[in-house]
């Protein structure tokens, strides 16, 4: 497993001008499969997507945007994080 020191943010834009951000972090997802092997879950996957989404929020902290997407379990916690934590991420949560 990799140290937690080889995390990295990489930006890049698109032809349609939209920006997209990479945030690498090989001792967590460095790995064959996405979720798990044949064999079930990996056994660190909540804190997997728990540094995943907290790492998503705080680049939105620096960064306005008009939508924050959500899809399925592994973001879901930056939904929570959003509500529950207003004063760390103030300005990010308008609901329409």
């Amino acid at each position: 497993m990799k140290s937690a020191s080889s995390r990295r943010l990489t930006a890049a834009s698109s032809r349609a001008n939209v920006l997209v951000y990479l945030i690498r972090a090989d001792r967590y997802f460095d790995r064959e499969s996405l979720y798990g092997t044949a064999t079930g879950d990996y056994p660190d996957n909540a804190e997997r997507f728990v540094f995943f989404s907290r790492a998503a929020l705080e680049l939105l902290r620096h960064q306005r945007v008009d939508v924050v997407h959500c899809h399925d379990w592994q973001t879901a916690l930056a939904i929570v994080f959003l509500k529950t934590q207003t004063s760390r991420y103030l300005g990010i949560l308008r609901q329409y």
